[in-house]
């Protein structure tokens, strides 16, 4: 693999793709929840996008942790180019993320190599009140 792979998050509320357009439509972006209750479930949609140079392919791992560091959501994810040759490479892809929330608190979204599991490619945090 010659370069390591960029990419950018956002979680919303809802996140729809197009088929026809090829593109995603978001619908209010989230930085912050209320919770009425705890225990509680969290329903949240998530956008990835990824760019490169080059035929690279990467496998990673995006994953939600708890404000004690705890593993609370993973999803494997497979990058590769998805783009037509004419365009840079890239791809996007949407997600619909759930996971029980214990206490009100920052729920870090994060994408992790698969390969090195060390330093997140990008995160997003989420305050849950």
């Amino acid at each position: 693999m010659s370069t390591r792979i960029q990419g950018q998050m956002i979680v919303a509320r809802e996140i729809h793709f197009d088929e026809h357009e090829l593109q995603h439509s978001i619908i209010s972006v989230v930085n912050k929840h209320k919770m009425t209750t705890f225990p509680s479930v969290a329903i949240f949609d998530v956008l990835l996008k990824f760019s490169w140079e080059g035929d690279d392919h990467q496998e990673a791992e995006l994953t939600v942790v708890n404000p004690d560091d705890e593993i609370v959501y993973s999803h494997p994810v497979s990058i590769s180019n998805k783009r037509s040759k004419d365009a840079p490479p890239g791809m996007e892809l949407s997600l619909n993320t759930r996971f029980v929330t214990l206490k009100k608190g920052v729920y870090v979204y994060q994408l992790l190599y698969t390969d090195t599991q060390d330093e997140p490619v990008f995160t997003y945090p989420v305050l849950v009140e």
